[in-house]
């Protein structure tokens, strides 16, 4: 009986010549070729776990850009009244920097509808995102050229007093009001000018009193705290109105 040919094979033969004393030989040599070769389903659901594991790689290529984009955008700076404000790590302290834009006008005053002239650059110590839920700010603000400023000699805190003092004259001049100490001025009820009056308390917050006055109570050498909240509530009129 015949034997029944074997799936996925192949019969082939080769004749080769071979010269033996002056003699041509001719040897033939035949065989079966086997060839394994998979079923459609095999094949396909081999392609298919190939394309998987390639999507799955490209997937995690893509989320890792995306990380370090987000990271690079949202973590190291936020918006915050209209403003961009970024991170800046220096040693072991952490600054939150922005930028706002001076304008004078012909005489030099800093005004809004002057020209603009220059950027300036604020660095706070602390953010102003949780100062403004932090520290509370019972009424209102509105700068005015002047103001005057009283009790900073009861904060030395090691330094932080001065330190914060500097900072905080730097932006208000920025916003065209010149901040001067007097240890003998008081709440000019007229409203001439502002009057801040740094008193010690259990609690950092702020509260106006009479026109255009505020007692900052600070609490634990809170200095750098009340200032900025002090800022920060300027930041907040200026939003709302552009």
């Amino acid at each position: 009986m015949p034997k029944k040919k074997e799936k996925n094979t192949e019969k082939v033969s080769e004749i080769f010549e071979l010269e033996k004393d002056k003699k041509t030989e001719i040897i033939k040599s035949s065989g079966i070729l086997k060839e394994k070769i998979n079923s459609p389903k095999e094949q396909i659901k081999k392609e298919n776990n190939i394309l998987k594991y390639l999507f799955i790689i490209i997937a995690i290529i893509l989320l890792f850009f995306v990380g370090v984009y987000i990271g690079s955008k949202y973590l190291k700076g936020f918006g915050y009244q209209g403003l961009r404000w970024d991170t800046i790590k220096a040693g072991d302290i952490i600054f939150y920097h922005t930028v706002f834009p001076v304008y004078l006008d012909i005489t030099g005053g800093v005004v809004k509808n002057g020209e603009r002239v220059a950027n300036h650059n604020v660095y706070l110590r602390n953010d102003p995102r949780l100062l403004e839920k932090e520290v509370q700010f019972k009424g209102s603000l509105e700068l005015t050229e002047m103001l005057v400023i009283e009790g900073l000699g009861n904060f030395s805190c090691e330094g932080y007093g001065i330190a914060s003092q500097d900072g905080f004259e730097q932006v208000l001049g920025a916003w065209g009001t010149q901040v001067i100490q007097d240890p003998e001025a008081d709440c000019d009820l007229l409203g001439r000018y502002n009057f801040v009056k740094l008193i010690p308390g259990n609690e950092t917050k702020i509260e106006s009193y009479g026109p255009k006055c505020h007692a900052i109570y600070i609490k634990d050498c809170e200095v750098f705290e009340a200032k900025e909240r002090f800022l920060i509530q300027e930041f907040i009129n200026r939003n709302k109105k552009e």
